[in-house]
C-alpha cells in the first residue's frame, strides 16, 4: 500500500480543489454567523487560489411570491414562525414580486449573477410562485 508520503509528486487535481472550495463554502453556510458577503469573499479567495474566474456565481434562495404582498407575508411569516428549515427571516425572500425584488437586489451588488429559487410551499401557491418568477426577473433586469 502506498502512503501519501511515498506517492510521487503530481499535478494538483483542480476539480478536486474546486469541489473542496465549494464544500468549504457549504460548511461555512451552516454556521450561525454566515452572511452572503462573507461567503462571496470565501468563494472569490478560493477561485483566486485555483486561478478560476467563474462567469456565473449563483445563490440559492427559498422564495414565496404572491400577487398580494400581505398574503405572501402572512404565509411566509407563518412558515418562519413554525421553524421553516431552521431559517431566520433574512435567509428567505417573500412578498409580492416588487418586494421580493427589493429583497434580492442586494445580492447582485455582492457579485451574485443568478438566483436559484426553491419554493417555500408545496401546494398551489408554489406553482404560482414559479409563474410569478417571470415578473420578478423583469423587475430585476
Amino acid at each position: 500500500m502506498t502512503t501519501p508520503e511515498d506517492a510521487s509528486p503530481r499535478r494538483p487535481n483542480r476539480r478536486l480543489q474546486a469541489r473542496q472550495a465549494c464544500l468549504l463554502t457549504v460548511r461555512y453556510r451552516t454556521r450561525k454567523d454566515w452572511r452572503p458577503a462573507t461567503a462571496m469573499d470565501l468563494y472569490r479567495e478560493a477561485c483566486a487560489r485555483h486561478d478560476r474566474r467563474p462567469a456565473r456565481i449563483p445563490l440559492r434562495k427559498d422564495v414565496h411570491i404572491a400577487e398580494d404582498r400581505a398574503e405572501a407575508e402572512r404565509v411566509g411569516d407563518s412558515l418562519i414562525h413554525a421553524g421553516y428549515r431552521g431559517f431566520e427571516r433574512g435567509a428567505v425572500a417573500y412578498g409580492d414580486p416588487q418586494s421580493v425584488a427589493e429583497q434580492l437586489a442586494p445580492f447582485a451588488e455582492l457579485g451574485f449573477t443568478d438566483i436559484i429559487v426553491r419554493t417555500m410551499t408545496q401546494d398551489d401557491s408554489a406553482v404560482r410562485t414559479v409563474e410569478l418568477l417571470e415578473e420578478l426577473r423583469t423587475i430585476l433586469s
